[in-house]
């Protein structure tokens, strides 16, 4: 008879996890977004690449500068991917309907 309450706790229902459902859509926003970040500091490097816009030291030291500043934002952009993705990994697709509500609650409260 105590196998009863032990069946019941494993086959407890599951709905799909509203984190990793939150997580997935946050993905969805970062790889649209992502090719606008990657290529926003394209022009200015171009512009200042090619010398027709300013040239001297100071201009060379801002070319460097641009330069630095689009890769670190294509760095970051890959790096904010990669951690949604990682989470995503390690979050379940389901979990308990008590486990769903909380989430939710904790949600709107840190709204």
């Amino acid at each position: 008879m105590g196998n009863g309450a032990s069946t019941t706790a494993t086959t407890q229902s599951k709905v799909p996890n509203p984190r990793y459902q939150d997580l997935e859509r946050l993905k969805a926003r970062i790889e649209r977004a992502a090719p606008a970040l990657r290529s926003a500091l394209d022009r200015p490097a171009q512009d200042m690449g090619s010398r027709k816009v300013w040239i001297g030291t100071t201009a060379e030291a801002f070319e460097r500068e641009v330069s630095g500043r689009k890769q670190r934002l294509a760095s970051a952009a890959q790096a904010l991917l990669d951690g949604v993705e990682a989470e995503l990994r390690a979050t379940p697709r389901e979990c308990t309907p008590e486990q769903a509500s909380g989430y939710r609650h904790e949600r709107r409260m840190a709204r």
